[in-house]
């Protein structure tokens, strides 16, 4: 039996490699975002309550530009335990816009053009996380267009890991998902 569940284990993560530690952090993976529409400016931004501090911005703020706080976003959800939320703010065509949903942010990349903002859209999608272990943190690329993903979910009482297999095509998005199987189960319980 014990035989059986290590070829399991070899042979489920084959030609996939380890997804390093920076892939955990939304706001280190923001830098290699590469939107397909000409933005004259955009930042990512982490607010709690009427405030919020700018992780990361690319172009010129235009003067006249101020943005608000959206007040809310169901983008990179996982801000235990308080409140908070990220969003992007951006200037395109002279006018203010918000990126706080899933759909905004598929909109907001265009085409996925590389394994960063490939796992981003994974982690804005449905709190996908990259773990330490390669079963719940790996990754495949073919073609230079899809990026096949093993990511994780937290999961409460007891402490549960899950391999999920995400599917990404360059011009599509998320085009498949999958549960594989459970890779950890605790005694305790973790909050996130």
């Amino acid at each position: 039996m014990f035989l059986l569940m290590v070829i399991s284990s070899v042979f489920s993560c084959s030609g996939y490699k380890k997804l390093s530690a920076e892939y955990k952090d939304e706001s280190k993976l923001i830098t290699y975002v590469n939107p397909d529409k000409p933005y004259t400016y955009w930042e990512f931004d982490w607010g709690i309550g009427r405030h919020s501090k700018i992780m990361y911005s690319s172009g010129k703020k235009p003067e006249s530009i101020n943005f608000i706080i959206p007040g809310s976003s169901k983008l990179f959800q996982g801000c235990a335990p308080g409140f908070c939320y990220k969003y992007i703010a951006y200037v395109y065509n002279g006018k203010v816009g918000y990126v706080t949903t899933v759909k905004e942010f598929k909109d907001f990349l265009g085409d996925i053009d590389n394994l960063q903002e490939a796992v981003l859209l994974a982690k804005a999608t449905s709190e996908y996380q990259v773990d330490d272990n390669i079963k719940g943190g790996a990754y495949r690329i073919q073609a230079d267009t899809i990026y096949k993903l093993r990511l994780t979910k937290p999961f409460g009482c007891p402490d549960t890991k899950k391999t999920f297999y995400l599917k990404i095509e360059k011009n599509k998005g998320i085009v498949d998902t999958a549960t594989l199987a459970t890779f950890y189960k605790g005694t305790g319980c973790e909050i996130y």
